[in-house]
């Protein structure tokens, strides 16, 4: 064998022997953790039970979810932080806990456990933000985080406007709210109800930032039934806000330029002809409890009825 052979085997070996020492220490490290884990931290909403968020004005609870290693082991403290300055801290002995900054004076100390949960009267948008609970035993310590999402819902449904002009075939449709918290993202367009396909997707006109944190939000559009002739009844005006990483969402599903009628052109008979009377929709077909009358030609006798009517969409009877 070579020497070059030989260094390369050797060295080989060598990385090997390096990998399994680590390899080991590593897991063993895994199954010989020396202190308390803090496994979860939970917020919930106390009025909805939500986990997600917490509309402003509401009460929330956080709580932090520890483990021990050691029979013998034992809490010093639990404090907490709100992106990284203190709120909140507490010790198992019988001394009220410490609440700072945005918590200071929206404490329930009337909660069972003041250790290991913070109960929160009133949340207010100061709130918002990533809650570190910070567990310190006599063996070690330990932290983990989640995020405290507070919804300030100042856009309602009754702020979108709509109106329907069945002279000129248009709809208006308009929406603007302000103080929404946080920056919600719209998902707009308009809807085919018959293919449930989307298209011609909308964006808000409006979407800024005050200079109180909060949101200004508008949107206001003017539809023609001509651009849309082809889609008779089918379409709706489809509009929601969403706050990412929630469940929360409002908006609206508006039928654009009402019903299409009856499409279908009534039933033809042999000598004799039709009168439609009634209005007629945008989509230019007769609108519904529209009346068709027949008659006869001279010499003929008319079997069946003589007046069919328009109801959803279809002459009837037969």
């Amino acid at each position: 064998m070579c020497c070059k052979c030989c260094v390369y085997y050797y060295y080989t070996i060598y990385n090997i022997f390096i990998i399994v020492i680590v390899s080991i220490l590593y897991i063993t490290a895994q199954y010989n953790v020396n202190g308390v884990t803090v496994t979860q931290v939970h917020i919930i909403s106390i009025n909805s039970g939500r986990s997600d968020y917490v509309i402003q004005g509401e009460s929330a609870q956080l709580s932090c979810h520890y483990l021990f290693t050691k029979p013998e082991e034992r809490v010093q403290s639990v404090r907490w932080e709100k992106d990284g300055q203190d709120v909140y801290f507490s010790t198992p002995n019988k001394k009220r806990p410490i609440a700072v900054g945005v918590l200071k004076g929206h404490i329930d100390y009337n909660s069972k456990d003041l250790l290991n949960t913070v109960s929160i009267l009133n949340v207010t948008l100061e709130m918002h933000g990533t809650y570190s609970c910070h567990v310190d035993s006599d063996l070690n310590t330990s932290q983990n985080s989640a995020t405290l999402t507070v919804i300030i819902d100042a856009c309602k449904e009754s702020h979108w406007k709509t109106h329907t002009d069945m002279i000129n075939c248009t709809e208006d449709i308009s929406f603007y709210c302000i103080g929404m918290f946080p920056k919600p993202s719209p998902a707009c367009s308009i809807h085919n109800d018959f293919t449930d396909k989307y298209f011609a997707g909308e964006t808000f006109d409006i979407n800024r930032e005050l200079p109180n944190g909060t949101y200004e939000i508008s949107i206001r559009r003017r539809y023609h039934v001509t651009d849309f002739i082809n889609y008779a009844g089918q379409l709706s005006f489809q509009c929601h806000l969403l706050i990412m990483m929630t469940s929360w969402r409002m908006g609206i599903n508006y039928k654009l330029f009402g019903d299409s009628g009856c499409i279908d052109e009534p039933p033809k008979i042999k000598n004799g002809s039709y009168v439609i009377t009634g209005e007629r929709t945008c989509w230019q077909t007769p609108r519904e409890n529209s009346h068709v009358n027949y008659t006869c030609d001279e010499g003929y006798e008319l079997m069946g009825p003589s007046i069919l009517v328009c109801r959803n969409g279809t002459w009837i009877p037969d």
